[in-house]
């Protein structure tokens, strides 16, 4: 079956998928490299809620993290590391604690636009970061 210009068919583990990264630029992927990266970790898509109160620093390990408990001093939040098979990926964390001093780290990358505390302000604010390879940069983002 054919869908306007492309062929419709059933997947199987080497179908080939299109896609494009930040710049445009076009990628082609199978099936099962998707299936692989999800399931090493590296595209977790799951969301992981943190409870903060005994915890003076987290490792985001899910592409949405909740962290709750209790308000504290500082904090410091781990990303994964620089990585190529990272560029374009968003991470999102969200608090619903009061953390007044909070830093990012990421080993091989910097952040750009980074807050220096988590504040709810009653409601818990969204807080997304997208990866860049080609500066090793994460970029705050909407």
């Amino acid at each position: 079956m054919k869908i306007n210009s492309y062929n419709n068919s059933t997947p199987t583990t080497s179908t080939t998928l299109i896609g494009s990264d930040s710049t445009g630029e076009t990628f082609n992927f199978t099936v099962q490299s998707v299936f692989d990266l999800i399931y090493s970790g590296v595209l977790n898509v799951n969301a992981s809620v943190v409870a903060t109160n005994a915890l003076t620093s987290a490792t985001i390990t899910s592409t949405n993290t909740y962290f709750t408990g209790t308000t504290g001093a500082s904090f410091a939040i781990t990303f994964p590391s620089a990585n190529s098979n990272l560029n374009g990926i968003k991470y999102t964390v969200m608090s619903t604690v009061e953390r007044l001093v909070t830093t990012f780290i990421s080993s091989g990358a910097t952040f750009v636009g980074a807050p220096t505390s988590l504040s709810p302000s009653g409601v818990a604010t969204p807080i997304c970061f997208q990866y860049n390879h080609s500066d090793l940069k994460w970029y705050r983002s909407l």
